[in-house]
């Protein structure tokens, strides 16, 4: 049975349906209900409010190589998903969306590792997601403790459903380690596939850069059954779908978004999308956001109704699409 990141336990159907709906209740009973966009690629990817899909899955029972698929083929690729990028500064003043690239910081030879997360990451994780809700969540100080502890069993959830969904993550660790950690090889990524032990769920990091705090997350959804479906501007279910994605505050203007935002297109791809969609909000399209996406080859899609927006008192959004193969 499920289980929160504080150790209850969640009787079956009680799994939250999306972290849209975790937020309500997180920030008490005594606020107005604000429903938080459907994803934090909708807003910049500074990270200022956020939610996404989720149904929730028990632990993965382990399984026997005999009972090896190919679905356990597209979760080890993606599990072991690894790229390295160099740290850059931004023009735009490190909003974390990075705008254009300018001289490198000096960053001590460190650079940007992009890999699958782990359970391990989900504390840090949710921290990082928490910075970027709370501010448009309007959360209260003294439930933002409540705020991460749901987040954080929502992301303990995602990171088992690979290849439905796949978390990644971004530190800043040595070029001389990452350089070795490469040469080293991958460890053994467990050919179980969905039923490898937690251990594994991330085995192109090895324990050396591991240590390092991530500093950037961000979420694919390769299926319907791991996001939120709403009035309109629903990405069709054989895309993926990008969202949650933030970088921590002290990390931004390093290039850590443009490089999760590489890192997710290069995963879709893995596993099997031909294009990719986020949501953006209208408002943010001049931003450095909106820049990041527009360099990166995303279009407008789709544009919510303006009456809409206005009825539903929410930003109006725009679907963005880029087509990989």
């Amino acid at each position: 049975m499920p289980r929160s990141a504080a150790g209850s336990r969640r009787p079956p159907g009680a799994a939250h349906r999306d972290l849209a709906h975790v937020l309500a209740p997180a920030a008490g009973g005594a606020q107005p209900a604000r429903r938080a966009p459907p994803c934090l690629s909708a807003l910049p990817v500074t990270g200022e409010a956020a939610a996404s899909p989720e149904p929730s899955l028990a632990p993965p029972t382990p399984r026997k190589f005999a009972q090896f698929s190919p679905a356990d083929a597209v979760s080890s690729r993606l599990r072991g998903v690894r790229r390295v990028f160099p740290t850059s500064d931004s023009s735009s003043g490190g909003s974390g969306s990075e705008g254009e690239a300018g001289p490198a910081p000096d960053d001590g030879g460190l650079v940007i590792l992009v890999t699958a997360l782990a359970p391990a990451d989900a504390p840090t994780a949710a921290s990082i997601l928490v910075d970027a809700f709370a501010g448009a969540m309007r959360t209260p100080a003294w439930a933002r403790g409540s705020l991460g502890t749901h987040i954080e069993a929502y992301l303990g959830d995602h990171i088992r459903m690979v290849p439905r969904a796949l978390l990644v993550g971004a530190r800043l660790v040595p070029a001389a380690l990452a350089q070795r950690a490469a040469e080293g090889g991958a460890e053994d990524e467990g050919e179980e596939g969905e039923g490898v032990p937690d251990s594994h769920l991330a085995a192109a990091l090895s324990p050396a850069e591991a240590a390092f705090p991530l500093i950037g997350v961000g979420e694919l959804s390769f299926s319907e059954t791991t996001r939120t479906r709403g009035l309109t501007l629903n990405p069709p279910p054989e895309g993926a779908y990008l969202c949650n994605m933030a970088v921590a505050p002290p990390a931004r203007g390093r290039g850590v978004g443009a490089a999760l935002l590489a890192t997710a297109e290069e995963a879709a791809a893995l596993g099997g999308a031909r294009e990719v969609y986020l949501h953006l909000r209208e408002r943010d399209r001049a931003g450095p956001g909106g820049r990041l996406y527009a360099r990166a080859g995303f279009v407008v899609e789709a544009r919510d109704p303006a009456l809409l927006a206005l009825v539903l008192a929410q930003d109006r959004r725009a679907l963005m699409r880029k087509r990989l193969w």
